[in-house]
Parts: structure tokens; sequence; C-alpha cells
């Protein structure tokens, strides 16, 4: 007779070893395993001065300043499945603050602002999206306008990412490129100053709102 130790030990070694591998395999991250091929997609910056990033997935990140030209390939073996830039409104660094999201050569998602912050989330999800049914992503801007002579806070988002910031009298906030619906919310300020926020698909108005001489927010959407 075969000693019980020498056959049930070196099975629970296997079984422990075979559990650990493959329980090791299911922790890896969805993100780690592109829906597309991202090996062509970049992330393009467009900005007169420098910006604060944050990106990437899983243990794949970088958070530091960039400048503002700034170009991040993405690669398969590190997918960049969202992305964060903030930029500091000051008078030295005036005008549009603008991120492209590059296939192939071609802008397939972009936000501009005269805010502060730009943000993309699900981005592989969005690249995968967009490759099967390109018919989805809508090819004519949404633009918010802010019009007010005071101080403002407020963001402009859609499934997959957003652009935030705030102002002292009016500005434009852009996106391009989207899978609708988007849906825009500032907050006045200013008490002694009425505020009204206009969204725009190409150049036609979607809503309107209108705050008088209040604090508080207002938000208007594409349906």
């Amino acid at each position: 007779m075969i000693p019980i130790r020498h056959t049930i030990i070196p099975t629970l070694l296997c079984v422990i070893v075979i559990g650990a591998i493959f329980f090791t395999g299911c922790t890896t991250p969805l993100t780690r395993i592109p829906k597309s091929d991202t090996s062509t997609t970049e992330l393009r910056v467009h900005y007169n001065g420098n910006v604060t990033a944050h990106y990437g997935s899983g243990d794949c990140v970088f958070k530091g300043d960039i400048p503002g030209d700034k170009v991040i390939r993405f690669s398969n073996a590190c997918i960049i499945d969202y992305a964060y830039f903030n930029v500091t409104r000051n008078g030295t660094n005036p005008g549009v603050f603008r991120v492209d999201l590059v296939r192939k050569g071609e802008i397939i998602k972009t936000y501009s602002t005269e805010g502060s912050s730009v943000s993309f989330k699900n981005i592989d999800e969005f690249l995968s999206t967009s490759e099967r049914n390109p018919g989805i992503v809508l090819n004519v801007p949404i633009t918010v306008k802010v019009i007010t002579d005071g101080t403002w806070y407020g963001e402009v988002t859609d499934k997959y990412g957003a652009q935030s910031g705030n102002g002292d009298g009016p500005a434009t906030l852009t996106l391009d490129k989207l899978i609708l619906p988007v849906k825009a919310c500032i907050q006045n300020r200013s008490a002694s100053n009425p505020i009204t926020v206009e969204m725009y698909e190409g150049d036609t108005l979607l809503n309107r709102s209108e705050m008088k001489n209040t604090q508080g927010y207002t938000c208007v959407t594409t349906g």
C-alpha cells in the first residue's frame, strides 16, 4: 500500500498551484484586453501653456505636468481608458483649451473649452462602439454658450467624458464627435448678474435656460 501522505500532498499542491494560476488570471484588469486596436490611437493636447494630466488604466498610470502640445500615444500593452487634463487660467495663458482623440490620423472625438478641465472616460468602449456603429456618432458639434457678466462654474457631460471650469463673463464650451445625450449644468455665482445658458447642435438652438439675478444652478440637455 502506498502511504497516504505520498498521494494526497502532491495532489493538494497541484490543486493549489492550478488554483493560484486560475485566480491570478481572473484578477487581471479587463482594460488590459482592448476591445479595439489602439495602436493607431492618440490624444493630442492643444493649449498655450502647461497642463496637468492624469491618464491610464489599472497600474499603467501617469500623473504630472505636460506641455501644451503633448501627443499621448496609445499601445495595446498599456491601455489608456481614462484621461483627465486641467489648466490654470491666468492673464498669460488665455484662449481655448482643446484635446482631440485621434485614430489613424482622424479626429474621432474632441473637447474644446474656455473653462479649465477636460476628461475622457471609457475610452476603449467609445473606440469599439464608434468603430462597430459609426452612425451613432454625431458629426455636428454641440456648443454650450454661457452668457453673463458675472462669475460662474459649470460642467458639460456626455457618456464618455466631460469638460468643466469656472469663468468671469461669457464663455463657449464645445463637444464634437460625440454620442448623445449631452447635459450642461452651470452655476451662477453672482447674485447681482443674470445668466443665460444656450445649447446648440451646429447652428440650431436646442435648449435655453435663464436665471435672473440669483445664485444657483441651471441645466440644459439635448433632449
